[in-house]
C-alpha cells in the first residue's frame, strides 16, 4: 500500500492511503468534478462520491480501468497502491489502447499486450500484471455467475 509519513504535534504519524484517498486526490490534481468522471467511466455521480468517500464495497474491474485512464493513473496502483503510480511504457500504452466495451474484452487485451512486451518489462512486474488480470477474471466471472443466479 502507498503511504506517507505525517508530523502531527510533534510525533510522526504513518498513514495510508487507501483507493478513497487515490481516486479523489487523483480525480483532484487532473480538474475532473466527480460528475465529469462519472460520465467518462460510466457511473453515476453518487457512484464517484460513494468510492471516495470508501462506502462502495468494490468497484468493478471495467470502471476501475476506464477510471485510471481517465485519471492517468497506474490502474494496480489505483485499485491497492502497488506498482509505479503513473503508467508508464508499456503500460501506458496498454492503458491508452484498451477498449470501452468491456472488462472482459479490455482484460484479454492487456494479457496480450503484456505477454507481446514480455522481452520489455522486467518478468516479477509480468507476473504482478499477470496475476492482477488473472484475479481480476476470476471477480468478472464470479458477478456473471452471481447475476445469471439472481
Amino acid at each position: 500500500m502507498s503511504s506517507t509519513l505525517t508530523p502531527r504535534l510533534g510525533k510522526l504519524t504513518y498513514m495510508v492511503e487507501t483507493i478513497s484517498d487515490r481516486v479523489r486526490r487523483s480525480r483532484v490534481e487532473i480538474g475532473l468534478t466527480q460528475q465529469q468522471l462519472a460520465d467518462i467511466v460510466g457511473v453515476s455521480r453518487t457512484a464517484i462520491a460513494l468510492w471516495e468517500y470508501g462506502y462502495s464495497k468494490s468497484i468493478k474491474a471495467e470502471h476501475l480501468f476506464k477510471a485510471a485512464r481517465a485519471l492517468k493513473k497506474n490502474p494496480e496502483w489505483l485499485a491497492n497502491g502497488q506498482g509505479a503510480e503513473t503508467p508508464i511504457g508499456a503500460t501506458d500504452e496498454i492503458i491508452h489502447a484498451l477498449p470501452d466495451d468491456g472488462g472482459q474484452q479490455a482484460l484479454d487485451f492487456i494479457q496480450y499486450r503484456i505477454d507481446k512486451a514480455s522481452n520489455m518489462i522486467a518478468s516479477d512486474q509480468i507476473a504482478r500484471y499477470t496475476a492482477l488480470i488473472d484475479d481480476i477474471k476470476r471477480d468478472l466471472e464470479r458477478r456473471k455467475q452471481r447475476d445469471n443466479s439472481k
